[in-house]
């Protein structure tokens, strides 16, 4: 019987220590996983800053282009603007020209109307001074009313030449011509 306790108490034994040992190896398995829960979770944590990380510098990037972008547009915004007004201008200095140029060309008009105008004084002073002439018993006069101490027209005297006024008469047919066309 004294050996049948002692199988007793080492079967106990055995148990004990196969309970024990199992004990220990789930704890330790426990404790594995529970490590390796947190390695995992430490991993997982790690990539999520990771990921925070890269989406701030996608939002830092995108805001920069956004600024570049808006700059950009302002920048085309000046220079359309700044266009335009260069547009407007360039339309004000050719209408500015325009009445320049139809003013020199009414100036002109006058002008060429004065010249007429006192080319046909001179030729009423010449035709009164040419029929004085004529009736004055004292003064030699030819048959066209000139004198005849001084040469006619047609012999290259002093009316034989265009003056000042028949170039300027010459010059208001001339801008007529070019306005009406040609006189016929």
């Amino acid at each position: 019987m004294d050996s049948q306790w002692i199988w007793i108490i080492v079967a106990v034994i055995v148990v004990l220590l196969l309970i024990g040992l199992v004990v220990a190896i789930a704890t330790g398995s426990r404790r594995r996983r529970a490590e390796r829960d947190r390695l995992e979770a430490d991993e997982m944590r790690a990539r999520a800053a990771e990921q925070e990380r890269e989406a701030r510098e996608r939002q830092a990037a995108a805001a920069s282009s956004d600024a570049d972008a808006r700059a950009a547009q302002a920048e085309a915004d000046r220079a359309a603007a700044e266009a335009e007004r260069r547009a407007a201008q360039a339309d004000q200095e050719a209408a500015d020209a325009e009445r320049r140029r139809v003013e020199a060309e009414r100036l002109q008009d006058e002008a060429g109307v004065r010249a007429e105008d006192a080319h046909i004084a001179e030729e009423d002073h010449a035709d009164q001074v040419r029929a004085a002439d004529a009736k004055d018993p004292d003064v030699p006069t030819d048959e066209g009313g000139w004198r005849v101490d001084e040469p006619a027209p047609e012999e290259g005297g002093r009316h034989a030449e265009p003056g000042p006024v028949d170039r300027a008469r010459g010059k208001v047919e001339d801008l007529r011509d070019r306005e009406d066309g040609p006189r016929t």
